[in-house]
């Protein structure tokens, strides 16, 4: 259960990955950005130019009055250029827009908040009306888009950017990221997979697959794509971090341990590897490393519930009551309306044999979730301990109802 807490995360951690390239003005390992889009865009400007000043630049007279030293059709062909005047001036122009307009998504994309993505977003929306052609601007408006959360029309920007490219495989990452953030994971991996065969080796890509990977629960290909991801970028924490959680999921812990190790070294106030690492030691009974470890996660995050209650899992298995007490109590003051939480302190005060205590915590958690068979068979111990015979018994039968497997602890034999 503690697992399984991370897990979900793991998809939206570098969900936004696919973004980094917008408004940096750098084409990247894939030869695309907003420099090549801009720089094509001069080009043809400084060519229509060129060609517009040579017209320009002729003689203004008519072609009804040719030369006595110019074939009579001289004047016929600089009209038929000068006709061309406009059409090359309306083409200046667009592509001067479509340059302007991409500058503006840049600048409005960097600010990093939401009005600035709206803003980037019409900018791009408008250089892609102006040069539907250009792939770029189909990608820095599908960046713009899963920025804002919208992802079917990210998705589709994205589909527009690889089909009118050579397949980059930026474009086709960006995809798998706006698939993955819909849920649509198969579709997402073979996006991904796409991305891993047309790059030269991008350890962002490998971790993508992963993700994708893990939440179809292909935790052994899943390890595959992790791992490659850590050899291409070891210094990389978060390619650490999900090699660590893939394996944890598998039952790996020892390596696990080693994965969320060089995590935390990497990034010593990250809550979440600390975390992961103490589940990792606690799986392997390692209870002062775990007890290390947790504490590190709850000094570094003290709103995580699930870092105070792990904690006091591990000072429990190392029979320090007391102090797991006070761990499972900021668990349940952090979520009061946990029955777990509020079962665990109970739990703690029967260690204690603070029996009365016991007893009115573990009933506040059956008043939250009364189907747990453990929350009565513990409440009928505590009231045994009280000498509360009729209600103990009452207890037991009712945790033997939910669970007919259960049998009376062996120590509540009557004094």
């Amino acid at each position: 259960m503690l697992v399984k807490r991370w897990l979900p995360m793991l998809g939206s951690l570098f969900l936004l990955h696919a973004a980094a390239g917008v408004g940096t003005g750098s084409t990247g390992s894939n030869g695309v950005g907003l420099t090549a889009a801009r720089t094509g865009d001069r080009a043809s400007v400084s060519a229509a130019q060129s060609l517009v000043g040579q017209v320009d630049a002729a003689p203004a007279e008519s072609a009804t009055t040719p030369s006595a030293a110019t074939p009579t059709d001289f004047w016929g062909h600089m009209t038929n250029l000068r006709s061309m005047n406009t059409e090359l001036s309306e083409v200046m122009k667009r592509d001067e827009d479509v340059i302007q307009a991409g500058e503006r998504g840049r600048v409005a994309y960097s600010q990093g908040t939401e009005s600035g993505y709206q803003q980037a977003e019409i900018a791009y929306q408008e250089a892609v009306r102006l040069k539907p052609t250009e792939p770029y601007y189909h990608y820095a408006l599908a960046n713009v888009r899963l920025a804002l959360g919208k992802y079917p029309e990210a998705e589709a920007s994205y589909r527009e950017a690889r089909d009118r490219s050579n397949g980059e495989a930026v474009y086709h990452y960006g995809l798998g990221s706006a698939l993955l953030a819909q849920g649509k994971y198969a579709e997402a991996e073979g996006s991904y997979r796409e991305a891993c065969d047309r790059s030269n080796g991008e350890a962002a890509y490998h971790y993508a697959l992963g993700s994708a990977l893990l939440a179809q629960s292909k935790d052994a290909e899943a390890e595959t794509a992790f791992r490659e991801a850590q050899r291409i970028n070891p210094d990389g924490v978060e390619n650490h971090y999900a090699l660590g959680l893939t394996l944890l999921a598998q039952g790996k812990n020892p390596e696990a341990e080693t994965a969320f190790r060089m995590a935390s070294e990497r990034a010593t106030t990250g809550a979440d590897y600390q975390y992961s690492l103490g589940l990792a030691c606690l799986a392997q009974a390692k209870y002062p490393e775990a007890e290390t470890a947790f504490r590190a996660a709850s000094a570094a995050d003290s709103t995580v519930a699930a870092h105070h209650y792990a904690l006091g899992w591990a000072l429990r298995a190392q029979n320090k009551h007391a102090e797991s007490e006070v761990a499972f109590r900021e668990a349940q003051r952090i979520e009061p309306n946990s029955a777990d939480n509020q079962y665990m302190v109970g739990l703690a005060l029967l260690d204690q044999d603070k029996n009365a205590e016991a007893a009115e915590a573990i009933s506040a958690a059956i008043k939250l979730d009364s189907n747990v068979a453990a929350y009565h068979a513990t409440l009928s111990t505590a009231l045994f301990r009280q000498k509360k015979y009729n209600e103990a018994d009452a207890a037991c039968r009712e945790a033997r109802r939910i669970d007919p497997t259960l049998t009376r602890p062996p120590l509540q034999t009557r004094r």
